[in-house]
């Protein structure tokens, strides 16, 4: 406790700590504006205990459940016939609560649930990425779509479930690499989404360790940045490796996330 009081008392003395306490909560601000936009809300009721459901066609065949947490409110998106079937149980009882994966799992039959996945969101505000080069003998470049067979190579050398996650693909707005000779032994890209670059990385199963992971995604901040665009990173709650990237980049975790997927009727 010493040392946050005296991190504080330091802070309260400093002008430019001051400065830096201010523009990070208005970096918050502006974060919490920006999603409530997207789930067409205005930014108070991110303060309102309860939830807010959104019914998604595209969402209409997959059986899925997406709750977003932002402050004291979730948003939870659905497709339209989950939403017939059980809407009306789930708004009873979080009409004035946030909804979760475990109140959920108390109104659907438990035959019916198939699988709930926890996730994280990270936002990098601007000024606070870390930089981070990769050791020698690695090159770091930009990818194009003639680097497309040596990134399907990396794919088919990772878990089907980790390249799905990651979702990297050349043809995105950004996408970087990291080779040694001519093989691409990490990956990432960003593309945008809700107003953010939201960004993704893979690396070769036998090259983990070598902080190539964090190379490559220091690199696709600065791009981001200079596009004038926040950088956004997810990972789910089980993988502590991929929430280090995040964190040791600068990035400060916003939100947390439920993914939750039903048989259909």
């Amino acid at each position: 406790m010493a040392g946050r009081a005296a991190h504080l008392e330091a802070v309260g003395r400093s002008p430019r700590g001051i400065i830096s306490i201010m523009a990070s909560t208005q970096f918050r601000n502006e974060v919490g504006r920006i999603w409530a936009e997207h789930f067409g809300c205005s930014p108070d009721i991110l303060s309102r205990p309860g939830s807010t459901f959104i019914s998604r066609q595209k969402l209409a065949s997959s059986g899925a459940v997406y709750i977003t947490h932002i402050l004291a409110h979730a948003f939870v998106e659905l497709g339209p016939s989950l939403g017939e079937e059980f809407g009306q149980s789930l708004l009873g009882i979080a009409e004035r609560n946030p909804l979760s994966a475990s109140l959920v799992s108390d109104v659907v039959p438990t035959d019916r649930l198939v699988s709930v996945d926890r996730g994280l969101i990270f936002h990098l505000e601007p000024g606070r990425l870390i930089e981070h080069t990769p050791q020698d003998g690695i090159d770091r470049r930009f990818l194009e779509q003639g680097d497309a067979q040596a990134l399907s190579q990396l794919f088919d050398a990772c878990d089907a479930g980790e390249v799905d996650d990651a979702f990297v693909a050349v043809g995105h707005e950004i996408a970087v690499g990291c080779l040694e000779g001519e093989r691409i032994v990490s990956a990432g890209s960003g593309y945008r989404l809700n107003r953010f670059m939201d960004l993704g990385v893979l690396t070769h199963p036998a090259h983990r360790g070598r902080r190539l992971a964090p190379s490559v995604v220091a690199a696709l901040c600065a791009s981001a940045s200079k596009l004038g665009v926040v950088a956004q990173y997810r990972c789910d709650v089980t993988n502590p490796s991929s929430r280090r990237v995040a964190e040791q980049r600068g990035f400060t975790k916003f939100w947390d996330t439920e993914s939750i997927r039903l048989s259909l009727a």
